[in-house]
């Protein structure tokens, strides 16, 4: 979220807090503005939110859990005694969350009318200006996730209510006894999204069938939303971030239940509908997308499904007399790795339409020969004296870009002292204004989208010193950009080896390896081919983009490999099993250990992980199936031959 910049703005103070008033903060109006009033309020105001969202995480907690699996007519008094109770409780729950809610808006369109003032266009006035800048981001972040939390507590606790009458009093899902009139913005939440709501109850109360009733209601309602935004930065509105959002929040949690009842159609066409909606409903240039996130969900919550069941279908087998343990084993590695493979190629289609829509890397706009002289013509003519480590402190690179390279050049241009640079004595004459921003951005956007790399670059290098010699470093993040490329298609394989791992199933994990390296094996060749004749051409080794290429397509699998040994080499300490996973992973860290990953001081992205793996690990269990986001409401494992027949029955492309 990157709010823009515009005229000076006014204070933002603290109003005393009645009934009808947001206990919150409020734009004034005035015209002062103190650096210290931002921060200040920064400080005071996150604490807040930081209650308020945690109360409202604390909500969502609580509206999943399970209700009793029982008939209506099985229902006796006690328990329906105690269901009224339960949502009498959530009632109170979702009119305190409406509230919420409303002042949270209220805030959000405060922090949005602040406006930053400019004070130069030196190195010193715009790192300054990207402090407030950050502080102001960061409290609008912060508001607009807690704005988004809260909301998504109210359809939760929604879905509770209908699924409690739907028990007690045999009402419909699409009927509710919670929808009080007194509350407005209560009633355009959980009414607007009616159909997620109903099929939300219907999920609570593990019905499958009631689930598929609802779901044409459910396509139906979401072909005519949009899940997209306009960033802040390209003239967005808060509160149209905030329904997007609350959108994919409820689409998100309908992907991650689904699967656990067997539904792979419904959840292949709830992602589908998703991507039409992108496609059908757009919002203007610079929209974002989360697709990514819906489509990452969505898939894995299925293949969390065929793992499960497929434990399920050993443990069945195993569990027989006579059972040949090694010959079950095998059979269940491949019946899982061939139902993978399957959802695998069905969905793949489906997500690289998506990739085909976004840019990666803002050096794809010079991945052709004739663009990429371009920009290397515009470095090596005014490049000298410009772009200097100076120029490219992140402070400084980002306020320019935040503020628009054409302000900046024409503050530069009207200040006291312009600098004596050859881009400033042609800017206008024979270098046009529209050029200079053109290729001003692209290579500004370069630096702070790769900026451990121009460390690395600027540390270990010479040409990093000579401005003019800026397109050898691009050149390496071009290679880099085109193996991301490659990187990003392969997602949905690394989710897979990703769940695998975490879940042992080590031998169906090794199998996975070996397909993928068999099918891109010769491609990373080739990429190492490019690098080794960029090192040769530049004489440089930009070993932060080399180490990457060296991964060959398989680093993300390596390193989950290593994180999905912690568990098992703490869960029993000095136990056999447990010195077995230790030392196994001793063994794949030495792999890394003999690498040099990481830019400086940077601690390298394995050892990270691995860190956090740590962490997790040591929080309480409750904390930890708290924060991993659990499949709330489980249900039994569906047979394995029931959802292999459903993924064959799956289509094969997107459209």
């Amino acid at each position: 979220l990157d709010p823009v910049a515009g005229p000076d703005a006014a204070h933002l103070q603290r109003r005393p807090v009645g009934k009808s008033d947001p206990p919150f903060l409020v734009h004034d109006g005035g015209e002062d503005q103190v650096d210290s009033t931002l921060e200040a309020e920064v400080d005071r105001v996150l604490d807040r939110l930081e209650f308020l969202g945690t109360l409202a995480s604390f909500w969502c907690v609580a509206a999943k859990i399970p209700l009793p699996t029982v008939e209506v007519d099985d229902i006796d008094a006690t328990m329906r005694q105690r269901l009224v109770e339960r949502r009498d409780f959530i009632s109170g729950w979702i009119n305190q969350a409406a509230k919420n809610c409303e002042h949270l808006l209220v805030l959000v369109e405060s922090i949005d009318a602040y406006r930053i003032k400019i004070n130069g266009s030196d190195r010193e006035a715009m790192v300054h200006y990207d402090q407030q800048r950050l502080n102001k981001d960061l409290l609008l972040e912060h508001t607009i996730n807690t704005c988004i939390e809260t909301e998504n507590a109210i359809r939760l606790l929604a879905g509770v209510i209908r699924a409690i009458d739907f028990l007690v009093d045999g009402r419909s899902l699409d009927q509710s006894h919670a929808d009080p009139s007194d509350q407005p913005i209560l009633k355009e939440i959980v009414n607007g999204g009616l159909p997620v709501v109903s099929v939300f109850a219907a999920l609570v109360l593990r019905n499958g069938n009631l689930v598929s009733q609802h779901f044409d209601d459910l396509t139906a309602y979401l072909h005519t939303r949009t899940p997209l935004y306009v960033p802040l930065s390209k003239g967005g509105k808060p509160a149209s971030i905030v329904n997007a959002r609350v959108l994919q929040s409820g689409i998100l949690d309908l992907l991650r239940q689904m699967p656990a009842l067997g539904l792979f159609e419904e959840t292949h066409l709830l992602t589908r509908t998703t991507l039409e909606m992108e496609r059908n409903n757009p919002v203007g240039g610079g929209a974002v997308t989360e697709f990514d996130e819906i489509f990452e969900v969505a898939y894995t919550s299925m293949v969390e499904a065929l793992v499960k069941s497929t434990a399920e279908l050993k443990k069945q087998r195993l569990d027989q007399p006579e059972a040949d343990e090694k010959e079950i084993k095998a059979e269940t590695r491949t019946v899982l790795f061939d139902c993978i493979e399957m959802l695998t190629e069905t969905m793949l289609p489906m997500w690289l339409d998506h990739s085909k829509t976004l840019r990666l890397s803002v050096l794809e706009k010079v991945r052709k020969s004739a663009q990429w002289e371009k920009l290397v013509d515009f470095i090596k003519t005014y490049g000298d004296g410009l772009f200097t480590q100076s120029f490219f402190h992140l402070g400084n690179v980002r306020a320019i870009l935040h503020q628009g390279v054409d302000t900046w050049l024409q503050q530069v241009q009207e200040s006291n002292s312009p600098p004596d640079l050859r881009l400033f004595d042609e800017l206008g004459s024979e270098l046009t204004r529209e050029t200079a921003v053109k290729y001003l951005t692209l290579v500004l956007e370069s630096v702070r989208e790769n900026f451990n790399e121009y460390v690395d670059y600027n540390t270990t290098t010479t040409q990093s010193d000579h401005g003019d010699s800026l397109d050898s470093f691009l050149d390496f993040l071009r290679l880099r950009s085109r193996y991301d490329r490659i990187c990003w298609h392969l997602k949905p394989v690394v989710w897979a080896h990703r769940i695998l791992v975490r879940n042992q199933a080590n031998g169906v994990a090794r199998m996975w390896r070996r397909s993928l390296n068999e099918r891109v094996g010769k491609e990373a060749d080739k990429y190492l081919a490019m690098l080794k004749d960029l090192r040769d051409k530049y004489s440089i080794q930009m070993n932060s983009v080399g180490r990457r290429l060296e991964g060959r397509f398989a680093h993300q699998l390596q390193i989950d490999r290593l994180r999905a040994l912690v568990d098992p080499a703490m869960e029993r300490p000095r136990t056999k099993e447990s010195q077995k996973a230790f030392d196994l992973l001793q063994h794949e860290s030495q792999a890394f250990l003999r690498s040099t990953n990481g830019v400086g001081v940077d601690l390298p992205e394995w050892l990270a992980e691995l860190e956090s793996e740590v962490q997790q690990f040591l929080l309480p269990r409750r904390l930890r199936d708290f924060w991993h986001e659990p499949t709330s409401y489980e249900a039994p494992p569906i047979p394995i031959a029931e959802l292999r027949e459903k993924i064959e029955q799956l289509p094969r492309r997107s459209e």
